[in-house]
């Protein structure tokens, strides 16, 4: 197995996925939500400082069979929806981790189940998240 080609790319998405996470805190700042704004900046800057170098460094050997192809899709269906999560846990308004997971994973896969009862309590930066 080509360990270098899978962690290439799963830090390419890990690094998009910082990126996306500016524009929360672009709706935050919007609305004058700085702690959540503030909350997204962090979480995008230390998914891309963990990203960044493992995705600049080129693999050598750049040859992906089916079997590097299903671990990168299994690991960023795990990884992405947990990153996912982190701004929900550490804005503090989804206080259980477990269920943060949850309506990140709920959110990726577009399936409209939530464990939220006051949806219109959040943040207008979390709601766009």
């Amino acid at each position: 197995m080509n360990k270098a080609v899978v962690f290439h790319y799963i830090s390419k998405v890990m690094l998009v996925s910082s990126v996306i996470l500016l524009l929360p805190a672009a709706v935050s700042l919007y609305y004058s939500e700085h702690d959540t704004a503030i909350t997204f900046l962090i979480i995008a800057l230390c998914v891309a400082i963990v990203s960044t170098p493992l995705s600049i460094i080129k693999p050598k050997n750049k040859q992906m069979f089916a079997k590097e192809g299903l671990i990168i899709a299994a690991m960023l269906w795990i990884l992405v929806p947990l990153v996912g999560a982190l701004p929900f846990y550490f804005s503090g308004e989804i206080p259980s981790f477990c269920d943060a997971v949850f309506e990140s994973v709920s959110g990726f896969t577009t399936t409209g189940s939530t464990i939220l009862t006051n949806i219109e309590g959040l943040s207008k930066g979390m709601l766009f998240w």
